[in-house]
């Protein structure tokens, strides 16, 4: 998500370590970086003015588009809770 640039404020191709796997990334290259902090920073803008993050301000963007879109959002944590964990936590509180 958009977030990763203003969270960390790398705001510059310059900013990525020599190592960093953004410097391979064409979105973040230094002719497509500024475009896609003026994208990043405008759906942080609407977020903030609707309570939601810039990910959430994205995936209802796409979830508007159709019915014939299913978005597939990526992300770096997971957390599987089974039926039988919910039913116990419930038992327990």
């Amino acid at each position: 998500m958009p977030t990763d640039l203003i969270r960390f404020a790398k705001t510059r191709y310059e900013d990525f370590a020599a190592d960093d796997f953004r410097r391979y990334i064409p979105k973040y290259n230094p002719e497509n970086l500024p475009n896609y902090l003026t994208i990043a920073t405008a759906l942080a803008d609407i977020g903030k003015t609707h309570d939601a993050t810039a990910g959430q301000v994205a995936l209802a963007w796409l979830l508007a588009q159709g019915d014939d879109i299913i978005p597939i959002p990526g992300t770096k944590k997971t957390k599987v809770r089974y039926p039988t964990q919910v039913h116990s936590e419930r038992k327990s509180s």
